[in-house]
């Protein structure tokens, strides 16, 4: 969101510590250029993380959590539970645990 759409819904940001107003011409230059900097930035963090993902897989090394290390519990959550069991119509669970909320 830039500060055009800021201002046209009402709000004004003014930058204390730096003396950044984007309502005077300057103010208004230098944030844009704060703003096309930050963008590069994030940019090239984007385009470095997806290189070092795509050598990583390269190299065969797996990604992401391993299988099974969090899907070894069933999940004894009641709110988990009656969803599925009013999905599937098992009154009895429903019966048991009581209307899900």
């Amino acid at each position: 969101m830039d500060f055009d759409s800021l201002s046209s819904r009402g709000v004004n940001v003014i930058s204390v510590m730096e003396g950044l107003d984007p309502t005077t011409p300057l103010g208004k230059a230098m944030m844009t250029i704060l703003v096309a900097l930050a963008e590069l930035e994030r940019a090239n963090i984007s385009e470095a993380t997806k290189q070092r993902l795509k050598a990583l897989k390269k190299l065969g090394k797996k990604l992401g959590r391993p299988k099974g290390s969090k899907d070894t519990e069933k999940r004894s959550n009641v709110g988990y539970l009656l969803r599925e069991a009013k999905k599937r119509g098992d009154k009895n669970l429903i019966e048991k645990y009581g209307e899900v909320k």
